[in-house]
């Protein structure tokens, strides 16, 4: 009895201390699954009931994170800050309808910081800035790239690499059609591939 009590108690204090509400949703047409989490700003200078969020949203294989305001934002400022880090500016966009904040390439600080400072510029107001306890990001975003900055660089990199080759493919296919007679005569079409012109 006394060992199921203590489990009680350590399983509504783990609750207690996870700052993360989540929720999931299923759509009935392509099955994809949508996993939202959500913890609430815990040092707020504003009005209670204007308090930001901070939002993760993971849909099929898309993967973000977004502040959340009940008013307006401008789309000329925002800052963030990890733990005991510098104030820095990130990658960000602004919703359409300028009541969210969209963070660029934070994943990886979000799975291993515990707190994230985010100041931001509500309209005709004076910047404010919202603190968050991030600790413990639900497992379901273990999958959310650990590096997205690194992973575009190298989809970059692959995609120059393609575009060099198919190059190489086009320049061998001309120079093989150029060194035909009935080509041959076409100065326009077989210039710079390395086959004689024949007149």
């Amino acid at each position: 009895m006394k060992i199921l009590f203590a489990l009680i108690v350590l399983a509504s204090f783990a609750q207690a201390q996870q700052p993360w509400n989540v929720s999931e949703s299923v759509n009935t047409l392509t099955r994809e699954t949508t996993t939202i989490a959500y913890t609430r700003a815990t040092d707020y200078a504003g009005a209670k009931d204007k308090t930001p969020k901070l939002m993760a949203r993971l849909s099929g294989k898309t993967c973000e994170v977004f502040l959340s305001v009940p008013y307006t934002v401008l789309d000329r400022y925002a800052r963030i800050r990890y733990d005991r880090g510098e104030m820095e500016t990130p990658g960000f966009m602004i919703a359409d309808d300028h009541t969210a904040v969209f963070l660029i390439h934070q994943f990886q600080q979000l799975k291993t910081a515990s707190k994230l400072v985010v100041e931001y510029e509500p309209h005709e107001k004076t910047p404010r800035a919202a603190t968050f306890d991030i600790r413990m990001l639900p497992a379901q975003f273990d999958s959310c790239p650990g590096d997205e900055r690194k992973a575009i660089a190298e989809e970059k990199r692959a995609a120059e690499q393609r575009e060099t080759a198919e190059k190489s493919v086009a320049l061998a296919l001309r120079k093989k059609i150029c060194k035909l007679a009935v080509f041959a005569s076409n100065p326009e079409y077989c210039t710079g591939v390395g086959v004689p012109v024949q007149n």
